[in-house]
Order: structure tokens, then C-alpha cells, then sequence
């Protein structure tokens, strides 16, 4: 079997049409919902549009997800996807899922 990565989603990538448009296949998604903590999203501009991003936040914060797997040989694809005002960090989650998430540069 593939290897793939555990990524936190918190935005378009654990959608089905977006995974096919932009990647040409489904990409696995956990059915239930996952959660990470002592993050908040603020809206940033790029390319003309508005996009979420996670900024580190107080203890109060929380920020809403699913896990995507995503294949391993399709990370930098999906890295460029997310484009330059994002990297990617490891992050626990509340269910305490070990993955990768996308947050503000």
C-alpha cells in the first residue's frame, strides 16, 4: 500500500471536488471530525481573494478539521496548492492524531 500523510484540514483540501480538480483523485478523509487547540484562523489576501490561515492563538482557541491522507508522491503538489504564505508544521490534534498542518508563513 502507498504511504500517505496525515494532514489536518481545516479548509478546502478535505474536499472531494477540490481533491479531483486540482489532483485528479479522492483523497481518504477520516468521517469524524477532529479538532486542534491553541490555534485560530484569521483571513488573509492573496491573489486578489481572501483565504483562511492558522496563527498560533490562546488556550481558548480551537480550531475545526478533518484528517486527509494525502499521498505521499502528491505532498509537494499539494504544498504549491497551499502556495507561499503557508508551510506546513507537525501538530497533535485533540483526538490525538499525529499529522501535518498548513499555518501562516
Amino acid at each position: 500500500m502507498d504511504k500517505t500523510i496525515k494532514l489536518f484540514s481545516y479548509g478546502t483540501l478535505y474536499q472531494s471536488g477540490i481533491q479531483v480538480s486540482e489532483f485528479g483523485q479522492r483523497f481518504t478523509v477520516d468521517a469524524d471530525l477532529d479538532y486542534v487547540e491553541e490555534w485560530d484562523i484569521i483571513k488573509v489576501k492573496m491573489d486578489g481573494y481572501n483565504h483562511s490561515v492558522a496563527v498560533e492563538g490562546d488556550k481558548k482557541c480551537i480550531i475545526m478539521g478533518a484528517i486527509v491522507h494525502i499521498p505521499e508522491d502528491l505532498i509537494d503538489k499539494v504544498d504549491k496548492y497551499e502556495g507561499g504564505a503557508y508551510k506546513r508544521i507537525g501538530v497533535i490534534t485533540k483526538c490525538g492524531n499525529d499529522c501535518q498542518m498548513y499555518v501562516k508563513r
